[in-house]
């Protein structure tokens, strides 16, 4: 029986990515932009929140996304929706990719990450995601 348990360094990661589009940006003189946090300038809404199993962020954390390999402040979670700070992102615009797990550039965000930001282990955290997320499945690296 023992031979057919694998060793740590056989394992690989059961989801490698959790990505998104930026499907709205709003500007501080927009009527009813949303906000959360310190009033940031710029807001780039994602779709994806509580419902997906996106849980709410520790107030004493500071949870990013990654957009164009640089790391950008995430403000809030909602129930169907991410609000990222885009005050330092001048070029962001709609439709841009979100990285919410996974790698972007020389920047990642691990499993562990999301975790720690949420106060939950690990395990409970990938449990979260399920049902809402759209999934593709690997084999080897090429789509099956």
């Amino acid at each position: 029986m023992a031979e057919h348990l694998a060793v740590a360094g056989d394992y690989r990661p059961v989801v490698r990515a959790i990505k998104s589009r930026l499907i709205h940006i709003a500007e501080p003189d927009d009527p009813g932009a949303p906000t959360a946090g310190a009033h940031p300038s710029r807001v780039g809404v994602v779709p994806l929140g509580l419902a997906d199993g996106y849980q709410t962020i520790r107030p004493d954390a500071q949870a990013y996304a990654l957009l164009g390999g640089c790391r950008v402040r995430i403000t809030g979670v909602a129930l169907e929706y991410i609000l990222l700070d885009l005050s330092d992102f001048d070029e962001a615009s709609v439709g841009d990719e979100i990285v919410l797990l996974g790698k972007s550039g020389s920047h990642q965000i691990r499993l562990a990450d999301i975790a720690s930001w949420q106060g939950s282990p690990p395990h409970a955290t990938l449990l979260a995601f399920e049902g809402r997320l759209q999934a593709r499945y690997l084999d080897d690296g090429i789509y099956a």
